[in-house]
């Protein structure tokens, strides 16, 4: 089974957590149990340096293009052009007028010059997008834009006391995955607790799955056995 199939069946079977999960807090952080308040963290900021940055090869791929070409057919170009008018210094002239000066003063037909331009646009897109700077750049949003916190189904991991307690100096909470706090949204739904899945490499292109920068880490990460909620 690949990773693409392992991250659709997670996205349709949508595994419930644990009745308990745990978090490695470090010593000096006794505020969260007098505060009942805990942080989410930034993607872009935990201690897996290729989180996020390294998902995806691609920004646009076969998929994506597919589709854009498939969005790019269903063009109104009446209420497209109406809309255009509507905003520009010839708000006066009906959308009819408008074609007929368009070729008048081109000898082109204004909606298949639209579609045509909208055409090479999608096909210049890869080389414009897929630079390495641009996937970096998308990436690097994505992280620095999403918030996560981040529990474990092991109290008793060593790595993680070391990793996430201070060296075994800090403490684990509890937390009850039944609570409302972790309820939120439908069974099909982004919200609330996902599992994270475990892998090397990369995936082929963003639309292959969108969502695979949150829910994924590189499998040396695995024995963290990781659930995230995002916001």
């Amino acid at each position: 089974m690949s990773v693409l199939d392992d991250l659709e069946r997670l996205d349709s079977e949508r595994p419930a957590p644990p009745p308990v999960l745990y978090k490695y807090v470090v010593p000096d952080r006794r505020d969260v149990l007098e505060n009942a308040q805990i942080r989410f963290t930034p993607p872009i900021n935990t201690n897996d340096i290729f989180e996020i940055r390294q998902t995806f090869d691609l920004i646009i791929g076969p998929k994506m293009q597919e589709a854009l070409s498939e969005l790019s057919k269903e063009l109104d170009f009446e209420e497209t052009l109406a809309d255009a008018l509507r905003d520009s210094p010839f708000a006066g002239l009906t959308n009819e007028n408008a074609k007929a000066l368009y070729a008048l003063a081109t000898g082109r037909s204004a909606e298949d010059e639209t579609r045509q331009l909208l055409s090479a646009f999608i096909d210049r897109m890869p080389a414009l997008l897929n630079t390495p700077e641009r996937v970096d750049q998308l990436l690097n949003k994505i992280a620095s834009d999403k918030l996560l916190f981040s529990l474990t189904e092991r109290p008793d991991s060593s790595p993680m006391w070391a990793h996430y307690a201070a060296n075994s100096a800090g403490f684990v909470i509890a937390f009850d995955t039944r609570s409302p706090f972790f309820q939120r949204g439908e069974h099909l739904e982004r919200q609330g607790l996902h599992k994270v899945i475990y892998f090397d490499g990369r995936i082929p292109e963003i639309a292959d799955n969108p969502f695979a920068c949150l829910i994924s880490k590189q499998a040396d990460w695995s024995y963290e056995r990781e659930w995230r909620l995002h916001a």
